[in-house]
């Protein structure tokens, strides 16, 4: 795509895509536009300095934790941070800080096997065993060590003795596999628990333990993979001012922060309470198309306007207000609502109904004005069919679809592009435009609702989370 040359505003062009640079055409570009008119209606020309509220920000605190999320053991994680003023206005980012993973359990050494052939049941034949050490849990646990191997000479009544080797560092415990004759690869035979580090007693595998055949030695190692990480803006700004909110940037690679855009943070500590929350935890997910910005977005306030030189002739006395007015509000032409808290996991009914009314949006329009709808969202993969269509809604009743230019059928399944096919993990994207008669208007304005049916009454999952929001915007564009 190519960009404007003053805010880089992505361009469309021939065999290029809403989708491309993380839906930027239709998405954080609404934002920009958003921000610029906001500052043009609302801008005074007092030849101030921009806001020095973030300035001298400092590097955020970090907590790692060893649960809850997905960031691999063993690696080094960076973070900066950077304020939104309330109007959009991004500051420079924060020096950057890390936090180290801890390092994956070590892959244990093989055991000392002993031959008891008066306590069990073992048959003769050849015996492998290998080890895995785990933590915490033992389905979390290090690929398997070197096998260790023993020859069973005869007889019915036999045991092996497991002498276990010193355990690694941080384990908390060991999985026995056992290949017996005739076997084709050791399989999982029981676990043992390691006490602060100390050896385990020595375990005697006497044919009275069932092995569990689909359970095979590790390859990956996957202790400790289940990191964490917390992200606490500098004490100095913590809480923040009225209006403004933060954004959190992480890489693995110091100073490398291309796409590096991990969460805006703009939740709240009580729902209405209007305090922005000033944590943040980072469980692992990607990041997308954003990075720490080098020098400040938020402008100083225009010079102030000298009557004396900067105008020519002279404006007719009765054009000259002798008293000025603010208009109350700004009629509202675009709006855009996310919805990234909790995604929806409920059953569906087959026929229309709202999904969330905290998304609707309402728009200045009349009769006849082009009103353009857009959605990005995923579906999950249940065995079902989910379909999202946008209305406009009169006196609380939806009265004409998008998708259909009519009124809602309930045998419809909306926007094609919207749907969630049976059995796949289906994204959602793109707009479609339709215009306006008299029945969608009211009181100079259009109300748009995001409706959702399913092909049967069942759970298929529509995310709406902060690594996979939904989100739904809407223009009008006359």
């Amino acid at each position: 795509m190519t960009s404007t040359p003053n805010f880089h505003l992505k361009k469309l062009g021939q065999g290029e895509h809403m989708s491309d640079e993380g839906y930027k055409f239709s998405d954080a570009d609404r934002d920009t536009i958003d921000r610029l008119l906001a500052l043009g209606a609302t801008h005074h020309h007092t030849g101030a300095s921009p806001s020095s509220y973030a300035d001298g920000l400092g590097a955020p605190t970090l907590t790692a934790h060893v649960a809850g999320g997905s960031i691999p053991a063993g690696v080094r994680v960076f973070y900066k941070v950077a304020l939104v003023d309330p109007n959009g206005f991004e500051s420079v980012a924060g020096p950057e800080s890390y936090v180290d993973m801890p390092a994956a359990i070590a892959i244990p050494a093989a055991p000392a096997l002993e031959l008891d052939d008066a306590g069990g049941t073992l048959l003769p034949g050849n015996y492998y065993y290998v080890l895995s050490a785990y933590d915490p849990l033992n389905t979390q646990e290090t690929p398997g060590g070197q096998a260790a191997y023993f020859p069973v000479p005869s007889g019915a009544t036999n045991a092996i003795i497991l002498h276990f080797p010193s355990p690694p560092s941080g384990a908390t415990g060991y999985n026995i596999f056992r290949q017996k004759p005739g076997g084709s690869r050791p399989v999982y035979l029981d676990s043992v628990t390691i006490t602060d580090g100390a050896t385990p007693d020595n375990y005697v595998d006497d044919g009275s333990v069932t092995e569990d055949g689909n359970r095979r030695v590790p390859t990956v190692n996957s202790t400790r993979s289940q990191n964490s990480i917390d992200v606490d803006l500098p004490g100095a700004v913590s809480p923040l001012a009225d209006g403004w909110t933060w954004r959190v940037y992480r890489t693995y690679a110091a100073n490398s922060y291309l796409n590096s855009l991990l969460r805006w943070v703009v939740d709240e500590t009580s729902e209405g309470s209007g305090v922005i929350t000033t944590t943040t935890t980072d469980i692992g997910g990607g990041t997308v198309v954003g990075a720490p910005k080098d020098t400040a977005t938020n402008p100083a306030s225009p010079d102030k306007v000298d009557l004396a030189t900067e105008t020519t002739g002279v404006l007719p006395a009765a054009q000259i207000p002798t008293t000025f007015a603010r208009a109350a509000s700004l009629a509202t032409y675009a709006d855009r609502k996310m919805r990234a808290s909790t995604s929806f996991t409920a059953s569906w009914a087959t026929t229309w109904a709202t999904l969330d009314s905290s998304l609707d949006i309402t728009l200045t329009a009349v009769e006849g004005d082009w009103i353009e709808v857009g959605l990005c969202a995923a579906w999950g993969n249940e065995a079902h069919i989910g379909a999202l269509d946008v209305v406009s809604v009169v006196s609380s009743v939806p009265a004409y679809s998008w998708a259909d230019d009519a009124v809602p059928d309930n045998t419809h399944f909306g926007v094609p592009s919207w749907m969630g096919d049976t059995g796949v993990t289906s994204a959602v994207g793109g707009s479609l435009q339709r215009q306006l008669v008299a029945d969608d208007v009211a009181g100079g304005a259009v109300l748009l609702r995001v409706q959702v049916r399913a092909d049967a009454a069942a759970v298929k999952t529509l995310y709406a989370s902060d690594t996979r929001p939904l989100i739904f915007w809407a223009i009008n564009h006359g």
